[in-house]
């Protein structure tokens, strides 16, 4: 099932800022949300809120080395950083869920963006590359939608509603931008034009399948994790967005999900130490326990090296280096923390890690 809506900006607490928004809004008309109280739908609206320019911090950092590792620690404490990208500058980029903020590291200089001049409800949790260098984030455990334009401004998208959340987040091939909605049951596209698309997921209002991250497959699929019910799932971009389902033996948790770029696909398990393995032309899945020296008994983020290799982050101090078999080729720790979370590997070999221990560390292979 879809239903169509707009995000709605939400209003300022800055009076330049309300005034900005103010403007969009009579550009654009009446803003709708997903249904009226009587659950007849409505006709769409369409817009994208204004991008403002929000106060930033600076921060020059001291980066400490550790042998491979080097990190450095953010001003701040218990800011909860969750996710890192990498920009198409070199800058890296990284959420902070306890303030509700992004920062981006360039070189040793931190800029801290403050997001939430624009709303108190803002929130901070996963990237997500979207067209003409825009940076995309949810908002999670909020259902708010943000992305920082290439040139230091803010987007950002209000709720569909107060029970919305918004989780994992990825581009489409065709430009859209999905993210997931865990409380709602549903995963959302989000098209050029602000138009929001949500397509159920759980029938039941999310209580039995809460989708979890999501990344962009090959052709018109988009391939996102169910974690309550063990399954992996697929959502056409065009059509009526019909969803496939696919279990992952084992009645685990899938967690996160990476494209391997031959039309298969990585899933790490959360209370297993062990992979999930898809291919996406027969929908078969297979189980790939890890080999080694295992600090845990569950996996955190994972990204894919440019030689097929797999890099996975555990909910401890140890970043592990693994290969297509499960064979684990390297074990990192990083120093001072103890739950390393997002994990991105840069262009030029390097991976990222963000620690929740406010720690941003970049491993050299």
């Amino acid at each position: 099932m879809a239903a169509t809506t707009s995000f709605r900006p939400r209003g300022a607490r800055l009076p330049i800022l309300v005034i900005a928004l103010g403007v969009v809004l009579l550009a654009v008309g009446i803003w709708f949300v997903a249904g009226r109280s009587d659950g007849s739908p409505v006709t769409p609206a369409q817009g994208i809120p204004v991008a403002v320019a929000v106060p930033t911090r600076v921060t020059e950092l001291t980066p400490v080395g550790h042998g491979a590792v080097t990190t450095w620690k953010i001003p701040v404490a218990l800011v909860g950083l969750r996710s890192v990208a990498i920009g198409p500058d070199g800058r890296v980029w990284v959420t902070e869920q306890n303030l509700a903020e992004v920062a981006s590291l360039d070189g040793n200089e931190l800029t801290r963006y403050a997001v939430t001049a624009i709303s108190d409800n803002a929130g901070a949790f996963s990237f997500g590359w979207g067209p003409d260098g825009a940076l995309w984030f949810t908002g999670y455990p909020g259902g708010s939608l943000g992305r920082v334009m290439p040139d230091g401004r803010v987007n950002l998208f209000e709720s569909r509603g107060e029970a919305a959340t918004t989780l994992g987040i990825a581009a489409a091939s065709d430009g859209s931008i999905w993210t997931t909605d865990p409380n709602l049951g549903a995963v959302v596209r989000v098209g050029s034009d602000g138009t929001v698309t949500p397509v159920v997921v759980s029938a039941d209002g999310g209580r039995t399948q809460r989708p979890g991250f999501i990344v962009a497959g090959s052709g018109d699929q988009m391939w996102f994790t169910i974690p309550d019910t063990s399954q992996v799932a697929t959502v056409s971009t065009t059509g009526d967005h019909g969803i496939t389902r696919y279990t992952v033996p084992g009645l685990v948790t899938p967690r996160n999900i990476v494209a391997a770029g031959d039309g298969t696909y990585w899933v790490t398990l959360e209370d297993k130490a062990a992979l999930a393995h898809v291919d996406g032309s027969t929908g078969h899945v297979a189980v790939v326990p890890l080999h080694g020296a295992i600090p845990t008994d569950g996996l955190n983020d994972l990204a894919l090296a440019q030689d097929g290799t797999l890099w996975i982050t555990t909910p401890s101090d140890t970043v592990l280096h693994v290969s297509t078999s499960g064979r684990v080729l390297a074990r990192v720790a990083i120093a001072g923390a103890s739950y390393a979370d997002g994990i991105t590997v840069a262009p030029d070999g390097a991976v990222w890690v963000a620690a929740r221990d406010d720690i941003i560390a970049k491993i050299t292979p």
